[in-house]
């Protein structure tokens, strides 16, 4: 299987401020996987979203943990450094019940980070589905910059509910709704985006009064977003080999939550506003 380099440049790090004791220093370290997603505001632009596990975020800002500030680490330049962008506990939109946490942000567009397109629309997955996932191996994360990872695996029960933790210090637990993965996950790799290569159809060579040339659909396999791993299933201290992936579906309830449907409204409004004001033709809007 072979995966586009732009699938890594899909990916960046939450990092935590950890206070080192015996060092008396506050360093940043990287807690797991971010991905950035977009969404159209009509045709007047895009609403960029960075998504990551709820249960990163619930349990780096637990009062219970060493952590302090965190942010969201990207490349700039030529990808041998990066910036860490401040984001607070309040800026993320949780799902109640699913290991789902966005954020929107305002450093994309950006040619160093690939925004992916996010779409309602859901793919089949079957038993034994191809899949790769893209994230942090934290035993070599990269100098100062974001060096993730591809790890594949395959789709080993496409659906199952199991209960799932949204925070790792008070043990808070969800029955979920998942995709099975069999796969070796590392601790990392919590929030990373899996992609699934799913049949996908393009329409060409639509009927013409000259050339009556006629419908052609044109099929293809490209990746498609299955979800967001969760993380594996320890067997007495050790990786099963099993990990939960979070569908895509709750990643879609999460973006549209009221208060980020209404930030994109406000977005649209400022858009016509400001186009008014600049006496350009406003879209046709359907």
């Amino acid at each position: 299987m072979f995966v586009d380099e732009s699938y890594r440049r899909n990916v960046g790090y939450f990092v935590a401020e950890e206070w080192d004791e015996p060092g008396q220093q506050w360093f940043l370290v990287p807690q797991g996987a971010v991905f950035f997603l977009h969404l159209p505001v009509e045709s007047y632009g895009l609403a960029y979203y960075a998504v990551t596990a709820r249960h990163i975020v619930e349990t780096t800002n637990s009062q219970t943990t060493k952590y302090a500030h965190t942010f969201l680490r990207v490349n700039t330049g030529n990808g041998n450094n990066a910036r860490d962008w401040p984001v607070s506990y309040s800026d993320w939109i949780f799902h109640p019940t699913a290991d789902v946490a966005v954020c929107k942000v305002v450093f994309l567009p950006n040619p160093n980070v690939f925004s992916m397109p996010f779409v309602a629309g859901f793919g089949q997955v079957v038993l034994g589905h191809d899949v790769f996932f893209v994230g942090l191996f934290d035993p070599v994360p990269g100098k100062e910059a974001v060096d993730a990872v591809v790890r594949f695996g395959r789709v080993a029960q496409p659906r199952a509910r199991v209960p799932i933790i949204l925070n790792r210090f008070t043990e808070e637990r969800h029955e979920a709704d998942v995709h099975l993965v069999e796969c070796i996950s590392w601790g990392g790799e919590s929030g990373s985006p899996v992609f699934f290569y799913e049949q996908q159809y393009s329409v060409g060579g639509l009927p013409d009064s000259f050339s009556g040339e006629s419908l052609r659909v044109t099929p293809s396999v490209r990746p498609g977003l299955l979800g967001l791993m969760h993380g594996h299933f320890p067997i007495e201290g050790a990786n099963s080999g099993i990990a939960a992936v979070i569908p895509a579906r709750e990643i879609h309830t999460t973006l549209m939550d009221r208060r980020l449907v209404e930030d994109r409204e406000d977005m649209l409004q400022v858009a016509k506003t400001k186009q008014s004001k600049l006496g350009t033709p406003t879209p046709d809007v359907k």
